[in-house]
């Protein structure tokens, strides 16, 4: 009987394998025989790949938070800046500056274009952007859970794995 250690080893080296059993990008299994040939009962290989997946969606989740956290940083650098900017705008219409010229930047104005609506209503049908249809899957599933028939539509039960 092979130790968890060495178990893991094996599994890990099926990952790691120049082979590439395992697509490190995507995760995809290429190999599944791979995995299955390894010498261990049945009960140890689900256990450590229960594991490593745990694992992967640990290291998932912590990514995320990090995106998250990064997200909100650069959001407030991009809010900071817009504030920034729009001051400068500021005090440049007051100063009465067209062009503001320093060797690090240039700050300055220029015209642009730019099309107001005022009144969505009264814009002509030649102007409007048609947009295909989309289904409210949430709306369906809430009727068909209430009782309710709807044409071309069922619930469906599925069984999901679930690891925690």
């Amino acid at each position: 009987m092979s130790t968890l250690y060495e178990i893991n080893e094996q599994i890990l080296r099926c990952v790691k394998d120049e082979d590439m059993v395992v697509d490190t990008e995507t995760g995809e299994i290429l190999d599944v025989s791979a995995l299955d040939a390894l010498q261990i009962s049945a009960d140890e290989k689900l256990t450590n790949i229960c594991k490593m997946y745990m694992n992967d969606m640990a290291k998932a989740e912590a990514i995320k938070q990090l995106i998250t956290k990064l997200t909100k940083r650069q959001k407030a650098a991009e809010n900071r800046a817009a504030q920034l900017k729009a001051y400068a705008e500021m005090n440049m219409k007051l100063r009465g500056q067209r062009k503001f010229e320093k060797p690090e930047f240039v700050a300055s104005f220029r015209k642009s274009q730019a099309v107001e609506v005022s009144d969505p209503d009264k814009v002509p049908a030649s102007y409007l952007i048609i947009q295909p249809p989309k289904i409210d899957k949430m709306g369906i599933k809430k009727d068909l859970k209430a009782g309710k028939e709807v044409p071309g539509c069922q619930l469906i039960e599925r069984n999901n794995l679930s690891i925690r």
